[in-house]
């Protein structure tokens, strides 16, 4: 790991190294996370709020960049993680539909 820290950091046009390890990071429990969500657990929603807020404030700055391709990646990013946020926390309001349908097969 610290010989890719060195190759990182003499990169001249690459994040440094402790964030590409914090992606990779955040990524493998963003995964974990899913599945708690597809499995309908408590934890699951918890930790996918918890990673769509995390997402949504690493991506402020980037509205301030005098790019405008970042800031569309950083608006579109905020915007996908606010939708994912609601979804989860939106009360099902059509009853257990989708459990009498997947317990008719």
């Amino acid at each position: 790991m610290p010989r890719g820290a060195v190759v990182t950091d003499q990169a001249g046009d690459s994040p440094p190294y402790v964030v590409l390890v914090l992606t990779i990071i955040l990524g493998a429990v963003g995964i974990v996370a899913a599945y708690g969500v597809w499995r309908a657990q408590r934890w699951g929603v918890i930790l996918t709020i918890i990673l769509r807020v995390v997402d949504s404030l690493s991506a402020l700055p980037g509205l301030l960049s005098p790019n405008v391709g970042l800031q569309l990646l950083a608006l579109t990013g905020i915007t996908l993680s606010a939708l994912v946020i609601f979804l989860l926390l939106r009360r099902d309001t059509t009853g257990d539909a989708l459990i009498s349908d997947s317990s008719a097969s």
